[in-house]
Parts: structure tokens; C-alpha cells; sequence
């Protein structure tokens, strides 16, 4: 890997373009790396795209919102001019889709000047429907934990994953550009497994509810880190726990705020510290705000 090249990744920032630094701190995998290693990896990447752009010269280049190696793709074609698009998938309905010329989904390019005729009724069709709830979102919903007997079943096969993660550990210096610790480091899957312990005891110690208030709430839902919905579109916001603070101070008394855990997240959200953000949690449900901790089988539509 090359070293950093500080000027040149320099050179790529430009209105619209996210900084390296965002970039890095985006992407799940380059964030765990030695912040220069990360900054040379950026460095290949862009010299890389640089080269490839001018070789094939393509009218157009079609990226995506995640990760350093979409982030830099996307400087180098803002550098060179060449256009460049993100594709954006609608949840409700399923099957829309737009292109985006930015990281973010909000860079939607409209390609009539006026909306299509019947385009409002549409949306707020499938609105009430959505409220009414006759659709729902699709969602990830988190196993429950393997009992004893499950455990002991799947013996066998965390061997195999041991040891494809022993024969990965011969090449991890560059592995660990594209692939999590996870797939190559067997202290990484310890301390992994650690964390996790750490974090079910912690989001056990703290008091949720199951059921939503009578009273009007307000819900945040804890996101995973790192990723690029909040580290590179909305860096600023990235300190979940303070953001829940800044939400507790806002709402009027007459609401509660709900803070909502995942289990499928819980050993990786908030910068990889669950047990650090529940504790900061309970901090926060301490000072008499009007914070609750949500059940993780609460209903979120």
C-alpha cells in the first residue's frame, strides 16, 4: 500500500464531495484500520480511479452511497467532470427508483421540470395506507438467542468459520482493507463475542417499555456505526448519545422520547461501545428527562 499522499487527497475535496476524514470514518471496515494506513489505502483508490477514468473514458459512472471506495470514486469523477450517479430505491412503495448525483439520497436529479400528473394522489395514497397500516416497511428483525441445545448444534459449523478465519489470517495485511477483523483475526472474533456479552448485559440492566405511551412520544432509533447515513451524510450528528440529549431538552413535557435498541446492532452501534451508550443512556434516564428506553420488540411503524 502506498503512502499517504496528503495533497492529493486534499485536491479531491470540493463542494458536494464529503471529506476523506468522513469517508474513512463511514466505512465499517476502513474505520477499524491505523488511521495512515486508512489515509494510504484512500491514496491507492484515488490513483487508482484516476488512472481507470482516463484509460476508459466513460460517459457516466454509477457509484453507491456506502464506504470509502464510492466515496472516492466519487471525487475523482467530480475532479475529472465526469458524471456521476447513485441509485435510490424507495421503501414504500417497493420498486421506485431515482438517481442521485451526490452521497446522500436527498441529491435526487428530477428529470421532468414538473412532477408527473397524479404523482401527489399517489404518495398520499400509499401514505394512508402506510399509517393505516395495511403496508409496512421491510425490516430486519433480529433472531432470538440460540437456546443451550441450538448452541451445541452449531458447534460444527463455528469450527468451519474458525477455521477459515485461521487460513485468513495468513493474508490479513490485505484483508484488512475490505473485510471486518471479524473474517481474520481470531482475537478480533474474542473480543468480538466479549463486546457482545458486555453489551446484552448492559441493555438488560436498563429499564424499557414494551408498549408505547398514551401520551404523544417522540422515537429515535439507535443506528449502527460506523455508516455512512451518519457519519459522512450528517457528521455533525454522529454522537448518538448527545443527539438523545438534545432531544430530551427539546420536547415539550407534555411528550415522552423513546430510544429504541436493536439486538442486531447492539454489539456494533454507537462506535462499537453498546455497553459505554447504555450506560450514558442511564445516565441521561437518571436526570428525571422524559427519556425511556424502548423494548426491542417494540412495534416501530
Amino acid at each position: 500500500m502506498p503512502a499517504a499522499d496528503g495533497a492529493l487527497l486534499a485536491s479531491l475535496e470540493r463542494p458536494g464531495v464529503p471529506t476523506v476524514h468522513n469517508m474513512i470514518l463511514g466505512d465499517p471496515i476502513v474505520s477499524k484500520i491505523n488511521y495512515q494506513a486508512a489515509l494510504g489505502f484512500a491514496t491507492f483508490l484515488a490513483r487508482r480511479l484516476m488512472d481507470l477514468y482516463v484509460e476508459i473514458k466513460p460517459s457516466v459512472i454509477i457509484g453507491s452511497f456506502d464506504c470509502l471506495h464510492s466515496g472516492i470514486a466519487l471525487a475523482v469523477a467530480k475532479r475529472l467532470n465526469v458524471p456521476w450517479y447513485a441509485l435510490n430505491f424507495s421503501v414504500i412503495p417497493q420498486g421506485l427508483a431515482c438517481f442521485c448525483d451526490g452521497m446522500s439520497p436527498t441529491s435526487r436529479v428530477r428529470f421532468p421540470t414538473q412532477p408527473p400528473h397524479g404523482s401527489e394522489e399517489f404518495a398520499e395514497e400509499w401514505l394512508r395506507r402506510f399509517e393505516s397500516r395495511h403496508v409496512q416497511a421491510p425490516a430486519y428483525i433480529a433472531p432470538e438467542p440460540l437456546s443451550i441445545v441450538r448452541n451445541i448444534a452449531a458447534l460444527p459449523r463455528r469450527m468451519l468459520t474458525l477455521g477459515r478465519t485461521l487460513k485468513n489470517s495468513r493474508v490479513r495485511e490485505h484483508l484488512q482493507y475490505t473485510e471486518g477483523r471479524n473474517l481474520h483475526s481470531v482475537p478480533a472474533v474474542l473480543s468480538f463475542l466479549r463486546r457482545s456479552a458486555r453489551a446484552r448485559k448492559s441493555i438488560a440492566a436498563c429499564p424499557t417499555v414494551r408498549t408505547p405511551p398514551n401520551s404523544p412520544y417522540v422515537l429515535f432509533g439507535l443506528h449502527l456505526q460506523p455508516e455512512s447515513s451518519i457519519d459522512v451524510w450528517a457528521p455533525f450528528f454522529s454522537n448518538q448519545m448527545w443527539v438523545i440529549e438534545l432531544l430530551s431538552r427539546a420536547i415539550p413535557p407534555t411528550h415522552r422520547l423513546l430510544v429504541r435498541f436493536t439486538r442486531a446492532t447492539s454489539p456494533t452501534m454507537c462506535g462499537s461501545s453498546t455497553s459505554g451508550c447504555a450506560h450514558s443512556l442511564a445516565w441521561i434516564l437518571s436526570r428525571r428527562s422524559p427519556t425511556r428506553a424502548a423494548s426491542l420488540r417494540l412495534r416501530t411503524w
